[in-house]
């Protein structure tokens, strides 16, 4: 049930939106709910199809969080799976792993044994209400460090690939992330007779940017074309049937 300026509830086909002018509610940088629509006010007002408010220049959901699509939603974030394991494909000892937990560490894969990542290597995941470019979008964030999340991003090319996988710190609100930098695609590929793999990429404002492993280095990169098995990952335990969009 969405919420109108007025105040007055209306009838719509996605989760319920929050919206409009009230003055003061918490405003949340976290994996369950990101309050920040990647909207800005220092020139021109919030749009109003978003519901949003100007807060220090930028257009936030207070008391609400913010969708795929832009828009303030009164829900949270949907958890879809949690503390899994993430398996190279192309590699199958090799786990990811978040290896240090700072702003824009890449991301890591070891064979090291489970007890050794001390729950460094278990992953959550969340569903974001709404729809960018009509697909569904998810914050996969850190078990252990629920305040961290990956996110896809080029290199600056001062690596071996143009893109990386890195973690980054939801409560950085000094500087927040857009919505489309750090939420991500993630699809199954059970149509394809794999209902145990997935591929995790970058929410595709013009092309998804696709998670992957090459050999002779372990870090986790990004490929803007289809980087093979190696972009491919085995959760364990498997995510629910049904929950994630095909590849």
């Amino acid at each position: 049930m969405a919420l109108s300026r007025s105040g007055h509830a209306e009838h719509s086909n996605e989760s319920d939106q929050w919206g409009g002018s009230r003055p003061v509610s918490p405003i949340a940088f976290t994996s369950q709910c990101y309050s920040y629509t990647g909207g800005t006010c220092t020139s021109t007002m919030c749009q109003s199809f978003q519901m949003s408010q100007c807060n220090m220049g930028r257009c936030v959901c207070p008391g609400g969080c913010a969708g795929a699509d832009g828009r303030c939603y009164s829900g949270g974030n949907m958890l879809v799976a949690s503390g899994f394991t993430l398996k190279n494909v192309k590699w199958p000892n090799y786990r990811m792993y978040f290896k240090r937990v700072s702003a824009w560490n890449q991301m890591g894969t070891s064979s090291m044994p489970s007890f050794s990542f001390l729950g460094s290597d278990r992953f959550d995941l969340y569903r974001i209400p709404g729809l960018f470019k009509g697909r569904a979008l998810y914050f996969l964030a850190s078990h252990k460090w629920p305040e961290y999340v990956l996110a896809v991003r080029g290199t600056l090319g001062t690596a071996f690939s143009p893109f990386g996988t890195y973690t980054v710190k939801l409560k950085d609100q000094s500087t927040p992330w857009k919505p489309e930098d750090i939420m991500l695609r993630v699809c199954t590929m059970a149509g394809y007779g794999k209902p145990n793999e997935i591929r995790i990429g970058s929410a595709g404002a013009v092309k998804t940017i696709w998670s992957y492993v090459h050999s002779g280095d372990w870090d986790v990169w990004g490929s803007i074309s289809s980087p093979g098995t190696g972009g491919k990952w085995h959760a364990d335990p498997p995510i629910p049937a049904g929950t994630l969009s095909p590849c």
